[in-house]
């Protein structure tokens, strides 16, 4: 099998203590309608039965690569180091590929030399027990909306795609210097923004992936989130920055560039928005802290009133208030 030796695709996933969920998000790569591919399996030091849910599949496309926790960034840059496709398809652990995935993100590819990069809309599947969770996103939903062409000043303003839910050129990758290992969290929009600046997008207007919300998701960690949410305000000045003709402050400021962060409104708000999530899920000790980053940000009327409503008002009170708002953000989204 040409597939074998030569594989035009490689598929990587990295997997972190997840030996539950293993089995049936792995087949769903192994039954693609597409078969010229290797799937990368990379064990980042699990504690659990990972290694071994691995060791159990049967497929000469599976390549496994074990090594101690160096955490997803650094595990995908060793991977894509290690993988021969020349075109990078991503695949999250515990997320579900539909069977015409892989093929329709190639025929894309090969049709398009100008694009470099292409997603797909994905179903969100809850998969946590976390009632505050089922409560806020009120079970599965769709996600992502169709896009096609230059994406540098769109991606700035949203992120287009699910990480899992993408493949890409191993050459533009290349061309802009892969990963940077400095984003722990965000490192998909890092990537995503500087490759924006090499080749066009495309997000195919199809359901072709099912992203698993799981209990160890940043989204639902706040100390996880809030360092997201600066790095990605982080990567947006430093996209911006570029664009404007200056230098990326990560390029110049390395590990030490979140000194030279801007407190924006932008940031402000977006924290305000977060704060209010978490008091709406009964997250109090969050939503205060998140409503005080926001006002050390920028002082606007909006992170002043919800900072207002969360360290002022009579908590049930508030609840409701809060409340009224969340539901007003969610639908004006």
């Amino acid at each position: 099998m040409s597939g074998e030796i030569n594989p035009k695709v490689s598929i990587i996933t990295v997997y972190y203590n997840r030996d539950y969920c293993v089995e049936e998000s792995i087949k769903s790569i192994l039954n693609q309608s597409y078969h010229d591919f290797e799937l990368i399996l990379v064990n980042d030091g699990s504690t659990d039965g990972t290694l071994e849910e691995f060791r159990k599949i049967n497929d000469p496309r599976v390549r496994i690569i074990d090594h101690q926790n160096i955490g997803f960034t650094k595990s995908m840059i060793e991977a894509i180091k290690e993988s021969k496709g020349d075109y990078i398809a991503l695949h999250g652990s515990g997320d579900i590929s539909l069977a015409n995935r892989i093929a329709m993100q190639c025929e894309v590819l090969d049709a398009n030399k100008n694009v470099g990069l292409v997603g797909c809309l994905r179903t969100v599947e809850n998969r946590t027990e976390y009632e505050k969770i089922n409560e806020y996103k009120g079970g599965n939903w769709v996600e992502g909306e169709y896009f096609y062409g230059d994406a540098s000043k769109v991606i700035l303003q949203k992120n287009l795609f699910a990480h899992g839910s993408v493949m890409f050129r191993r050459a533009v990758y290349s061309k802009v210097g892969g990963y940077r290992d400095f984003f722990h969290y965000a490192q998909d929009r890092d990537l995503w923004v500087r490759m924006s600046r090499e080749c066009e997008f495309c997000v195919l207007d199809e359901i072709l992936y099912v992203r698993a919300f799981l209990t160890d998701s940043v989204s639902i960690d706040p100390d996880k989130r809030l360092i997201q949410r600066y790095l990605s305000e982080l990567i947006i000045q430093c996209g911006s920055a570029v664009l404007e003709g200056k230098k990326d402050l990560v390029d110049q400021y390395g590990v030490y560039s979140l000194f030279f962060l801007k407190k924006t409104k932008r940031l402000s708000i977006d924290l305000s928005k977060q704060a209010i999530k978490w008091f709406h899920q009964g997250e109090f000790s969050a939503a205060y802290r998140y409503s005080e980053e926001a006002i050390n940000c920028s002082k606007n009327l909006f992170s002043l009133s919800i900072w207002t409503n969360i360290h002022l008002l009579p908590r049930k009170f508030g609840k409701r208030v809060s409340n009224v708002i969340y539901h007003f953000l969610r639908f004006k989204k």
